[in-house]
């Protein structure tokens, strides 16, 4: 099941984190979250199809593309691809997502699409 939870929790223990949705434009807030990961210590894999590299970090058009692990999915797409992500990020062995604000599905909830995951959503 889905549960809120502050952003301390969800990025406990996340070390390399791939930024779904992430924009190379600074005032967007996806590039401003992805700023703040880098200056915490933490590395970015940006997951852009319209961007082979944000943030001077080689970028991927998807979850599945990237060749080493992850520790964790942060989301900043829209609703309408919390299906496409979610099955990307099992298939891929990320098992935990953090969709941020307005980017989860709610029919997701409770759904074999998260069986399994450490799903988190904002509001």
């Amino acid at each position: 099941m889905p549960e809120n939870i502050d952003a301390k929790g969800a990025l406990e223990g996340a070390y390399r984190i791939a930024v779904l949705g992430l924009s190379p434009k600074e005032e967007r807030i996806s590039n401003v979250i992805a700023r703040f990961l880098v200056n915490t210590g933490r590395e970015i894999v940006p997951i852009n199809p319209g961007h082979p590299e944000i943030l001077g970090q080689t970028g991927y058009p998807d979850l599945k593309s990237v060749p080493d692990a992850v520790d964790m999915a942060v989301v900043f797409r829209a609703p309408k691809f919390t299906g496409e992500v979610l099955e990307d990020a099992k298939a891929s062995g990320v098992d935990r997502v953090w969709f941020q604000p307005g980017a989860f599905d709610s029919s997701f909830t409770g759904s074999e699409y998260i069986d399994g995951m450490n799903v988190f959503y904002g509001d």
